[in-house]
């Protein structure tokens, strides 16, 4: 017959086994949370390059708002279009 392992032994396995299962939840959890921010950090710098952008050739031209919300708009839709294409990526993988 085979030799039995300890029960301490079982139990440290069962413990390793455990750790590397919470280990790698949290790494999945850390993934979301960075896709998370990282929509969030493009679509600010987005609205705020376009607002940037829009309010300066407004000064220039006095034109009021229109170029301001023309390229905070523009700047949203490139945001959510990179997003899109991040997560398509992922999903590909």
């Amino acid at each position: 017959m085979g030799r039995r392992r300890p029960r301490r032994f079982i139990k440290e396995e069962e413990i390793k086994r455990k750790q590397a299962m919470k280990e790698s939840q949290w790494k999945e959890i850390w993934a979301h949370f960075s896709s998370a921010y990282g929509f969030g950090i493009t679509l600010l710098s987005g609205m705020i390059i376009g607002f940037l952008i829009g309010h300066y050739i407004d000064v220039w031209l006095h034109t009021g708002v229109m170029f301001t919300l023309g390229f905070v708009s523009l700047g949203i839709y490139i945001s959510f279009d990179i997003f899109i294409r991040e997560i398509m990526k992922k999903k590909d993988k």
